[in-house]
């Protein structure tokens, strides 16, 4: 009987681990719109930073998230061949995104040590774009979704926002 009841604990505990490993699921990268009261749903955020994109843009893009970027995609060129970037977020505690071709700085600035008054820590934040089409020129209507979202990324720059 205890043999019995230690392999019922043992089967519940394993199937409780699993409905909550299954629950927390891994997200696959692509935003979806949720229905969420008192959430912006549009936001995409990477922990340190975030941006909001328009809701014109449910269902087609697809972000790369890491500590310090945010990258965007026109889903369906990202999903035929790989490309469909249109932009990315980016962190630099240095002057290395002086060397991209394409970018516009959207904030810079440091900690300050409060006693010696010497900037400890100096980050700059930037857009970068293409300097190449990354649009699926073999679709019509992707190419056409590609740019209707790229002439809407000064509005997405403009949400960019530090999150505390």
């Amino acid at each position: 009987m205890k043999k019995v009841k230690k392999h019922i604990i043992a089967i519940l505990c394993i199937v409780m681990a699993a409905a909550f490993f299954s629950a927390c699921g891994l997200k696959d990268g692509t935003d979806t719109k949720a229905n969420t009261e008192g959430i912006d749903v549009n936001k995409i955020s990477n922990g340190s930073f975030s941006v909001t994109v328009p809701d014109s843009w449910e269902g087609k893009y697809v972000t790369i998230l890491d500590d310090e970027s945010i990258q965007l995609y026109q889903k369906a060129a990202y999903e035929s061949f790989g490309g469909g970037w249109l932009c990315s977020f980016e962190e630099f505690n240095d002057n290395g995104y002086k060397e991209l071709p394409n970018y516009e700085v959207l904030m810079s600035g440091g900690k300050t040590d409060a006693e010696t008054n010497q900037v400890l820590d100096e980050q700059t934040y930037i857009v970068m774009y293409p300097s190449d089409v990354q649009a699926d020129l073999e679709d019509e209507k992707s190419t056409s979704e590609y740019f209707e979202m790229f002439d809407q990324l000064t509005q997405v720059a403009e949400s960019f926002v530090l999150d505390n």
